[in-house]
């Protein structure tokens, strides 16, 4: 609790699962001085740009984040009291000791059956080396050697040296019969990690020369020279750990939930180094027998986390000959994104489909090439007739924009972009959208007509249109040209659309919708109409009147998605009561319409991916006529690649991609769009496994999971 008082975003209590609390529990004073103390503080090496947008999105959100708090506070409850158990336990050994010092008795120690064996930190490698060689000593000859470490620079104290305990640890992986496993904090997030620590860097000398965190210059770059322990200890991974003997599997993991304690597993004892304001002289290690409660409670924990496939993700993955195991693909693919009843949309399984098998490969053996994406998303217009509260587009930093357009006459410079080809492949397909923009808008409309008969007489690519609805009735001689359209409607009664949209257009929307579904009878067209529905924490109450509505309209599908404009705008959970609502009245509706899940992880916040390779999916025409890596920046005229005026321009497009500067942009995203981020998530993970082998290996376990499912 007191911990609680000193740290942001509520780290004290991050065990138990309660995010940012802190922030939310007082006034909004506390985090403007939260943010100067950081700055103030400059050997801290983090980007002070950063936290000043966390600061910014906090402001902004903390009203809503009281109720999720209170909310996710009940849920830990049971977890305060399991504490509260071992407190009293704790105080009735206090007191025994107090006592007898007073009265000078004999004092019983304490159980170490329960409690563990204390050892000061002093004793370090020397205690791990030991209880290394003491489980090693004591398994069978036929056993599985089983080893697992976990923590933020654990493994680094060793990985870099020759000590005797990395040389064993090599020895006997080459020498097979071994499982090894190793969990890091992800080093995407150590910007979360500064704030364990800052106390114990202000208050300690030689904290500060201890680089937990990387160093970034003022672009952002990590500074090669001054890399933190959990990059180094990545690297040298890659070069020096990797050979594994028969019957042997070394895995590497990294995980975003912060960690507060190091474990080192060695067969049946376990060694745990609790941080406490970082490590010093009175930190210690508590030595755990299989046998003990705690032993197998932290061993569950690993296991829940090892396992937790939405929160950690797969470095390294090495196996010897003779092993048997489960498909690594669906190792990777988090649990929550599996399809449940056929609703949830699964991003992976899609990018693992023959659409995108030969690209992905392509990208793996010529990682520096440049090839058409698969999309072109173009947004018409920055402007828009809705004012929805959970916009994307107004919550990231763009509070006053000049308003732009696109005419009619930049489909000729469009067409440029739309012939490209090389190795093989062309641009497939084209989504017209808008970051905070309509492209059925009374500034837009005009140019997306144009856009989709220049499209049915020359492109032949396939159209996905996301529209508010409102102006559809202005369109209905083109709308049946294109494959799909996606209507934003995320209300589901007259009166939560009045407040949530600013509008009273509820009504004629649906009537859109009908007049739409004529006109694709009349020309019999293949247009796939659909609804979607960003869930809340004001809306969820309706995910079955807007289903009942899509029942009634007769439109082909209907999404539910977690709204994602800000930090905890939908507390989690209330976003899992939702979802499992949602799951239960679909069953036995399955013919229509189809219902997909958007869902994303829970540290969907998390700090921008070290690297982004969401264009290589799809490159963005915004409203000025700018080329962007991601639809995100389509406001930040610095950040574009090109101009769709500029002479050559696919030769300038893959010159300036094959660029580095220009796709440092990408790590300047305030907030990673949903599928990207699960993009960017999955496909280093699927990187790991095919290093292992050729692109052939993994193209059986892609076929084997695909008939598993």
């Amino acid at each position: 609790r007191q911990k609680c008082e000193k740290v942001p975003f509520g780290c004290g209590l991050s065990t138990l699962g309660v995010n940012r609390l802190r922030p939310v529990a007082d006034d909004l004073t506390w985090i403007n001085s939260q943010y100067d103390h950081y700055r103030k503080h400059k050997y801290l090496k983090t980007p002070n740009i950063k936290y000043k947008k966390i600061i910014l999105n906090l402001r902004m959100d903390a009203k809503e984040d009281v109720k999720n708090v209170k909310l996710e506070l009940k849920e830990r409850l049971e977890i305060l009291t399991i504490l509260q158990k071992v407190y009293y336990e704790l105080e009735k050994q206090i007191n025994n000791l107090n006592e007898a010092l007073e009265t000078q008795w004999t004092l019983t120690p304490l159980n170490e059956d329960f409690f563990g064996r204390i050892f000061p930190l002093s004793y370090g490698m020397q205690l791990f080396t030991t209880i290394f060689e003491k489980a090693f000593i004591e398994k069978s000859d036929n056993e599985i050697f089983e080893i697992d470490m976990l923590g933020h620079s654990l493994f680094a104290r060793f990985v870099d040296d020759s000590e005797v305990l990395n040389d064993r640890l090599q020895q006997i992986l080459k020498k097979g019969q071994t499982q090894f496993r190793v969990l890091l904090l992800d080093p995407e997030i150590e910007l979360q990690q500064s704030c364990e620590i800052f106390d114990s860097q202000i208050s300690k000398e030689k904290e500060k020369d201890r680089y937990i965190l990387p160093s970034y210059d003022q672009n952002f770059d990590l500074l090669e020279e001054e890399k933190g322990d959990i990059y180094s200890s990545l690297d040298k991974i890659k070069s020096d750990w990797l050979d594994v003997g028969e019957n042997s599997t070394f895995k590497v993991k990294l995980t975003k939930k912060i960690l507060y304690a190091g474990i080192m597993r060695f067969g049946n004892y376990l060694v745990v180094t609790p941080y406490s304001m970082g490590l010093s002289r009175q930190s210690i290690s508590i030595v755990y027998s299989k046998g003990s409660p705690i032993y197998d409670a932290i061993l569950k924990d690993f296991e829940s986390l090892w396992n937790k496939t939405d929160d950690t993700r797969l470095y390294v993955t090495k196996t010897g000959s003779n092993v048997k195991e489960d498909n690594p693909i669906k190792e990777i693919i988090p649990f929550a994104y599996q399809p449940i009843n056929g609703s949830n949309f699964n991003y992976e399984s899609w990018l693992l489909s023959d659409k995108f098998k030969d690209r992905i490969q392509f990208w793996f053996e010529n990682e520096d090439e440049v090839i058409p994406p698969y999309e072109v998303e173009i947004q018409p217009t920055n402007s828009c007739n809705l004012n929805c509260s959970h916009c994307i587009g107004r919550h990231l930093e763009y509070f006053e924009l000049e308003k732009k357009n696109l005419k009619p006459s930049a489909v000729k410079s469009i067409k440029q972009l739309l012939a490209w080809t090389g190795k093989g492949f062309k641009i497939e397909r084209i989504r017209l959208s808008g970051l905070n923009g309509d492209p059925l808008a009374t500034d837009a409309i005009e140019f997306t007509k144009e856009l989709i008969n220049e499209n049915e007489a020359e492109f032949k690519k396939d159209i996905v249109l996301f529209t508010n609805g409102i102006n559809i009735d202005q369109a209905l001689d083109v709308l049946p040209k294109i494959n799909s359209i996606h209507i934003s409607i995320d209300a589901g009664t007259e009166k939560s659309f009045n407040e949530i949209k600013k509008s009273d257009k509820f009504l004629k929307i649906f009537e859109n919708i009908d007049r739409l579904t004529k006109a694709r009878q009349a020309c019999k067209s293949n247009l796939k109409i659909g609804i979607g529905f960003v869930v809340t924490q004001r809306n969820h109450q309706e995910v079955e009147a807007i289903f009942e509505k899509a029942i009634k309209s007769g439109v082909d599908f209907i999404r539910y998605k977690r709204d994602i404009h800000m930090p905890n705008s939908i507390s989690w959970r209330t976003w899992i009561e939702t979802r499992q609502k949602i799951e239960k009245f679909i069953n036995g509706n399955h013919d229509k319409p189809s219902v997909f899940i958007t869902d994303l992880p829970r540290r969907h916040w998390d700090g921008n991916t070290k690297k982004c390779i969401s264009y290589k999916f799809c490159l963005t025409i915004g409203a000025d006529g700018n080329i962007f890596t991601c639809d995100h920046l389509t406001n930040k005229a610095d950040t574009a690649v090109v101009n769709l005026s500029d002479a050559n321009l696919i030769e300038k497009v893959i010159k300036n991609l094959k660029d580095k500067k220009h796709l440092k942009n990408l790590n300047k995203c305030p907030q990673c769009p949903p599928f990207n981020y699960r993009l960017n998530y999955f496909i280093p993970q699927l990187e790991s496994i095919y290093g292992q082998g050729s692109w052939k290996e993994l193209d059986k376990k892609i076929k084997s999971y695909f008939d598993e499912l």
